[in-house]
């Protein structure tokens, strides 16, 4: 009647079909690591219509999402694929590192839909803190750790092992859905126009960091970067960056009693040890010296 079997008909159609030989509602269907991605056109042809989730570990790269659209990824950010979407991604900077997990599920798509997921979605997992209720500690939800099990799970062929799998992915759906809903209520939109900026200063402050440099990440106008900044921060880019820093050199003088000034100054993007204590100085009113000695 169909022309076709049971197998070709459920890959030919959807990943939830009924028709299923795997007993899990969710289960892994490839996963990777690669330590050096080069660009690669996806599209549902390639995986016989499984969703991903990928990560960039380090390095960064350009996502072209299912409408054009260019990111740029940096670590801890993640990428939601749906079958129906054609995308591709290429390293920025080499090596670039990434991790994936393929997956399908019954009823897959319908979920997917209720989380209220596009073809395509783009998240920093670092930028957002977001708790597991089941700690009562509030322990931060980790993205990234539930990703690196589902890849050690992957390799161990037992039932416990597919059965830890398809739990860590329902957990990771539901807390990527969270993510995603906090992100938008939390934060206005011109925060969010400039979390890119941010997310470079917070990874990359020990570097000579342009604003023009900054607003070519978000594709804006130096001028216009800058004013958006000022206004959202109520401080310039250059004055953030130097507080970031700052925090850092405070850490180091705590945590690195061996490190000199000169050291400590070159470590947190500081170009000379005298201009690190002039602005140390400034800020704390005490010298680099005089703040590490007070916590001995």
């Amino acid at each position: 009647y169909f022309n076709k079997t049971p197998i070709e008909y459920r890959r030919q159609n959807n990943s939830d079909s009924l028709i299923s030989d795997n007993p899990f509602p969710i289960y892994i269907t490839n996963i990777g690591e690669n330590n050096s991605q080069e660009e690669l056109f996806y599209d549902n042809v390639t995986d016989e219509n499984s969703f991903q989730i990928m990560m960039c570990t380090s390095g960064t790269g350009i996502f072209t999402d299912h409408t054009g659209k260019d990111y740029f990824l940096r670590p801890g950010y993640m990428v939601f694929i749906s079958p129906q979407a054609s995308c591709s991604y290429r390293p920025s900077s080499k090596p670039w590192k990434i991790s994936w997990v393929r997956f399908r599920g019954t009823h897959l798509s319908k979920f997917i839909r209720i989380l209220g997921f596009d073809e395509t979605e783009v998240l920093n997992s670092d930028s957002i803190m977001i708790y597991d209720q089941r700690f009562s500690s509030n322990k931060r939800y980790n993205f990234r750790d539930t990703i690196d099990k589902i890849i050690r799970n992957y390799y161990d062929d037992s039932m416990a092992a597919k059965f830890a799998n398809s739990v860590l992915m329902y957990e990771l759906l539901i807390f990527t859905a969270i993510f995603t809903e906090e992100v938008v209520n939390q934060k206005p939109p011109e925060e969010l126009r400039l979390a890119p900026v941010i997310d470079i200063i917070n990874i990359y402050y020990d570097r000579n960091l342009s604003n023009a440099l900054l607003a070519d990440s978000i594709g804006m106008s130096e001028k216009h970067m800058t004013r958006l900044f000022k206004a959202v921060y109520r401080k310039t880019p250059r004055e953030y960056i130097t507080d970031i820093r700052l925090k850092h050199a405070l850490s180091l003088l705590i945590k690195k009693p061996n490190m000199n000034i000169s050291e400590i100054a070159k470590a947190t993007g500081f170009n000379t040890s005298s201009y690190f204590i002039s602005v140390f100085k400034k800020s704390y009113n005490l010298t680099p010296d005089d703040y590490r000695n007070l916590q001995i």
